[in-house]
C-alpha cells in the first residue's frame, strides 16, 4: 500500500496541473482549462481540505474513491482522537486541524464537524464534514473526487462571481442536494 503524504499529493497535483493539456472535439474540459491557466499564469489554488483529500489517495491513481475517502477518514479520525477515547474535543479538533490543513481557521470549519453543538465531535460528524467537503470538491458528482477537481482558479471567466453574491469556493458551497 502506497502512503501519500499532503506535501506529496501537492507536488502531484502541480505536476499534473501543468501536465493536462487534453481535449475534445467539444472543446477543452474545465480541468484541461485550469492545466492551461496555470501555463498562461493563471493563479490556481489548492485548498488545504483537498490537499487532506488527496492524502487519501492510496493506490496512486490520482483519484480518491468512496473507499479510500471511507479509509482516509478513519485515519484522520484516529490521528485527531489524540486521548484515543472515541469523540473529539474542540482542542482536539484543533490541534488536528492546526497540523492538517494548517491552521485552525481553515475549510471545513469546526462548527462544521459538531453539528449537534454539544462541544463533542463524533466518529460520525467527523466523517460527515469531511464526506460534505469531497462532495462540495466532486464537480462532476460522480463519488470519485478526481486530483484535477482539487485545484480551482480563481482567474477562470466562467468561475463565479463573488461580487454577483455567488461563491467561487467549492469548500464553501452548500453541499449539492
Amino acid at each position: 500500500m502506497k502512503i501519500v503524504t499532503p506535501k506529496q499529493a501537492a507536488i502531484f497535483l502541480v505536476s499534473a496541473g501543468i501536465a493536462v493539456q487534453g481535449g475534445c472535439a467539444s472543446g477543452p474540459s474545465p480541468e484541461s482549462r485550469r492545466a492551461n491557466s496555470l501555463l498562461d499564469g493563471g493563479l490556481v489554488i489548492l485548498a488545504p481540505a483537498g490537499l487532506l483529500l488527496a492524502s487519501f489517495d492510496r493506490d496512486g491513481d490520482a483519484k480518491v474513491s468512496a473507499s479510500e475517502l471511507e479509509a482516509g477518514i478513519e485515519r484522520s479520525f484516529k490521528l485527531a482522537d489524540a486521548d484515543a477515547n472515541g469523540i473529539l474535543r474542540r482542542l482536539e479538533l484543533d490541534a488536528w486541524r492546526e497540523r492538517v490543513l494548517g491552521d485552525v481557521g481553515r475549510t471545513p470549519a469546526g462548527a462544521a464537524f459538531d453539528t449537534d453543538f454539544d462541544g463533542l465531535i463524533s466518529a460520525q460528524e467527523f466523517g460527515q464534514a469531511l464526506r460534505d467537503t469531497a462532495s462540495r470538491i466532486d464537480a462532476n458528482q460522480d463519488g470519485v473526487v478526481e486530483f484535477g477537481e482539487l485545484a480551482f482558479d480563481r482567474g477562470l471567466l466562467d468561475m463565479p462571481s463573488r461580487s454577483r453574491g455567488e461563491d467561487r469556493d467549492p469548500l464553501t458551497r452548500p453541499p449539492p442536494g
